[in-house]
């Protein structure tokens, strides 16, 4: 018999719960005795479950209750469907299964008031802060609508003046330009803009990662600066990543792009990928699921160490640092970390397909 994450929660519940049957429970034990994480899931369960209908915690624990609601609600005669344990350890269940609320009363107060920085634009001399779900700003001229995480703006009669906008570390954000360029910026990044693009070219400065779908003007070609290179475009949308020091990576989705970097130059073609290092460009295939997956949210990785996760990844895209324990160093993970759900979900996915643990400590989360 084989199960995935969801149908050990449930069992789980349905035992604490008492409404497990007794095929249920033969199967629950087994998978006790084979897999350590899952008893010791089961066991701090039961000790936050048992305390769910003490009245000064039952607000604190509304989430076990409602587990509580769905076990005594479950079919008795409701067969556990035929998935695979086995997938679920090695990390193809990716973040999801088991209930992960336990982990909440270990982490630090600090760590669940994520992105306290906001999302500022500087329009010359004006610095502005665009941390609204909807709303209107007047600024040096121009008028900034800002909705849903998207910049749009009008104004200032046809004046040029520069603007810079920076994406903290947690955040994302979009902006329309002038031409109808739409750029997406990604997490830790910045962009360098003129409100107004005018001559015979339309330039921008990038450093970070940003997605650019550019507006169709081939008597004004589009121009992306980045760190040591610079993209030509006239139609096409592509993305750029500049986070490692030194590597610049340009990966083309659609149209055509000319890169230069240094004394060389080459003219990518779609799905493919130029990378410089300062020394020369190399061009390879690339896989747009992983390379854009940050647009949505779903951040894809395979086999990427658990101590770039620490160092690079959580702090870029969630803000959140992490120690490694030497026990836990060197570890890989293959998954999707989903940047819109709290910490918790990465930690409890990490123990069930890694069995990699976490604890906190003078108000940091080690992992070991």
């Amino acid at each position: 018999m084989n199960f995935n994450a969801l149908d050990i929660q449930h069992l789980i519940i349905a035992d604490i719960s008492g409404s497990i049957t007794a095929e249920e429970k033969a199967q629950l034990e087994r998978l006790m005795s084979e897999y350590a994480v899952i008893r010791q899931r089961y066991e701090q369960l039961k000790k936050e479950l048992a305390v769910v209908n003490t009245a000064s915690v039952r607000e604190k624990h509304a989430s076990s209750s409602k587990l509580l609601e769905i076990a005594h609600r479950r079919k008795r005669n409701k067969t556990i469907r035929n998935r695979s344990i086995a997938a679920c350890i090695t990390g193809i269940c990716i973040l999801g299964g088991l209930t992960y609320y336990q982990y909440t009363q270990q982490i630090p107060e600090q760590i669940a008031l994520l992105h306290d920085k906001n999302v500022e634009l500087i329009i010359g001399d004006k610095k502005v802060d665009l941390e609204c779900e909807t709303c209107d700003i007047n600024a040096n001229g121009y008028v900034l609508h800002s909705n849903n995480k998207q910049l749009t703006y009008t104004g200032a009669n046809g004046e040029a003046t520069l603007a810079t906008l920076t994406v903290p570390a947690g955040k994302y954000y979009n902006v329309v330009l002038d031409d109808g360029t739409i750029v997406s910026m990604n997490a830790a990044s910045k962009l360098k803009f003129p409100m107004k693009f005018k001559g015979n070219t339309r330039e921008i400065t990038i450093s970070g990662e940003a997605y650019l779908q550019i507006a169709l003007d081939a008597s004004h070609p589009f121009i992306v600066h980045l760190p040591d290179s610079y993209v030509q475009v006239l139609g096409t949308e592509f993305n750029v990543n500049t986070y490692d020091s030194g590597t610049v990576k340009v990966s083309l989705v659609k149209g055509k792009v000319k890169m230069n970097a240094g004394t060389d130059s080459i003219i990518l073609q779609e799905g493919n990928a130029a990378s410089y290092t300062g020394t020369a460009l190399k061009v390879d295939p690339f896989d747009e699921n992983e390379v854009l997956s940050w647009k949505s949210g779903m951040l894809t990785f395979s086999g990427i160490s658990i101590d770039e996760i620490a160092r690079k990844i959580l702090p870029r895209y969630l803000d959140i640092h992490l120690v490694i324990d030497p026990s836990a160093s060197g570890k890989k993970f293959t998954g999707v970390i989903d940047r819109n759900k709290p910490i918790e979900d990465f930690l409890y996915h990490l123990t069930i397909t890694n069995e990699i643990t976490h604890y906190t400590k003078n108000g940091v989360i080690h992992l070991q």
